[in-house]
């Protein structure tokens, strides 16, 4: 391998997510994502989560919206299976050297568009021997039309350590313990503290599973 960018096509597998169930809110996702050595990072399509795919951009709730799959979480009923499920369109994408740039439109399950993307996807060699670095960088903002995106999770309607959204990755079923770092510090409460200040989430909760990113609802208004 050369001194420059890793092989982008031998490390990250891009799809468009077109085929996948609507249940599924279909959406572009990387897959397989691998080590220098070739161990797979990711996982897709599981028996337990099958809308669970790989590493993508997914949130429970935009504008009422599911773009996470599955089922939803209701503050009367807990979670249920509703016909809310959005889905991400790719298109204009175009090779870079080391990654990938294009546009993903958002809509909603009735085909309105409620959001418009411009994602970046980089592969870039890491100083640590054996290793390298993905960076994704998205803009997202709402559709023509589109007042605002008001962007939430089932943790806002009070499902515990659930703010999940943003950045989706799963991992493999033998994957064991992976560990969270950050510039704050080492673990989920170090990371969770530098991106939200002073979040719930970032406190010791009954359900141990990380929870960084929406706590409470996000607003973007549109121009």
């Amino acid at each position: 391998m050369s001194r420059g960018a890793p092989d982008f096509d031998a490390l990250v597998g891009h799809r468009s997510g077109r085929g996948l169930p609507p249940s599924n809110s279909p959406r572009p996702y990387l897959h397989p994502v691998r080590s220098l050595a070739g161990t797979t990072l990711t996982a897709a399509g599981s028996e337990d989560h099958p809308h669970h795919a790989g590493l993508s951009i997914a949130f429970s709730d935009v504008n009422g919206t599911n773009f996470w799959g599955g089922s939803t979480y209701t503050s009367t009923h807990g979670p249920a299976m509703l016909s809310n499920h959005g889905w991400q369109e790719p298109s204009g994408w175009s090779r870079t050297a080391g990654g990938a740039d294009g546009s993903v439109t958002w809509f909603s399950g009735q085909g309105m568009e409620l959001a418009t993307e411009h994602r970046s996807i980089r592969c870039f060699r890491h100083p640590a021997p054996g290793t390298w670095s993905l960076s994704i960088r998205s803009a997202l903002l709402p559709a023509g039309g589109v007042a605002q995106l008001e962007v939430s999770s089932s943790a806002v309607k009070g499902r515990v350590g659930a703010g999940y959204g943003g950045i989706f990755w799963r991992f493999p079923e033998d994957c064991a313990g992976p560990r969270v770092f950050s510039a704050s510090g080492d673990g989920v409460a170090a990371a969770t503290e530098a991106s939200h200040p002073g979040s719930p989430s970032a406190q010791p909760q009954a359900d141990p599973r990380p929870a960084l990113s929406w706590p409470r609802k996000t607003t973007a208004p549109g121009s």
